[in-house]
């Protein structure tokens, strides 16, 4: 759920997408993937962030976004 894309200046296209299974909050974790053709996906990296105790810990709505410099970020 919450899906959030970017074509980057390679010509991948990087998702970031926050799985959510059966309704389960504790798997409710932003992962990345990558693929050429918007078809195929590669798993590229994920959870990208984990729960903090104490903490508000809401880790989905992932935005993704490549800066002019090439870097890729995720909030």
């Amino acid at each position: 759920v919450h899906p959030d894309i970017v074509k980057t200046q390679s010509g991948h296209y990087i998702l970031a997408v926050t799985p959510y299974p059966f309704g389960d909050d504790r798997y409710e974790q932003p992962v990345i993937y990558r693929s050429r053709d918007l078809h195929d996906w590669e798993y590229i990296s994920g959870p990208i962030d984990k729960e903090r105790p104490g903490m508000k810990n809401h880790l989905s709505d992932p935005s993704i976004f490549q800066k002019e410099s090439g870097e890729l970020l995720c909030y």
